[in-house]
């Protein structure tokens, strides 16, 4: 029975843990959603001071991803 019970717990406490992570995954994704709605509502003139072409909005927004 202790097995069965442990066993149990294992499973909830992995379940629990991936629940996590994919409402953190989530919270970013829809932050960084929003950035980029922000950066594409701002004239390139703005974008230009900030460093940023309007085609590099994505990467701009995801560089910690794509270049970590």
């Amino acid at each position: 029975m202790t097995t069965v019970t442990a066993h149990i717990s294992e499973l909830v406490g992995r379940l629990a843990k991936s629940l996590r992570q994919a409402i953190e995954t989530q919270a970013q994704s829809a932050s960084r959603r929003g950035l980029i709605e922000k950066l594409e509502a701002k004239s390139d003139a703005e974008l230009s001071q900030l460093g940023v072409k309007r085609e590099e909005i994505g990467q701009y927004v995801f560089r910690d991803l794509f270049y970590a």
